[in-house]
């Protein structure tokens, strides 16, 4: 016979971890975009009928993200091979990638090669722009626009962590 009475039972799930939680809701995000963390919590607790804290269901939203779009060290992981293919899919662009003495992404420069050939047919630049990124990598980012003799806009964008 059972003796344990029901005041040692609990919604709270151990096994429902971070990763577990991110695999169960990684088709909610079809475009990296998906549910707010409280409407999460609020489907665990409906459809599993378990407790989780809102930490937890805000880094599991975080690895779904990451399943769905990848994460940002993969990105930084394969701009080599970006470059290469930038580099041979539109002639007489140039690209730069520096990295610093511990091997972490600085910058990456990109000048297409149809832009290249259009500088010389720009206006002044006429407007300038920049703002500070408040993300896990933070930075500032810089954007320069000007007008071609043709009256086409066009711009460059600057990434640079203080």
């Amino acid at each position: 016979m059972h003796t344990c009475g029901s005041e040692h039972l609990t919604s709270h799930n151990p096994h429902a971890t971070t990763k577990v939680i991110g695999a169960y809701f990684k088709d909610r995000y079809p475009e990296g975009k998906g549910p707010s963390t409280k409407d999460l919590k609020n489907s665990i607790r409906i459809e599993l009928g378990c407790k989780v804290s809102y930490w937890k269901v805000w880094m599991g939203s975080e690895i779904a993200k990451s399943l769905v779009r990848g994460t940002h060290e993969h990105g930084y992981g394969v701009i080599d091979v970006y470059s290469h293919m930038l580099r041979t899919s539109n002639p007489g662009s140039k690209t730069a990638l520096k990295i610093d003495e511990n091997g972490r992404f600085k910058y990456f420069f990109v000048a297409y090669g149809a832009w290249i050939l259009g500088f010389a047919q720009m206006r002044k630049v006429i407007a300038v722009d920049g703002t500070f990124l408040r993300s896990k990598y933070g930075g500032v980012l810089l954007s320069a626009v000007a007008q071609d003799a043709e009256s086409y806009f066009s711009g460059g964008i600057l990434h640079s962590r203080l």
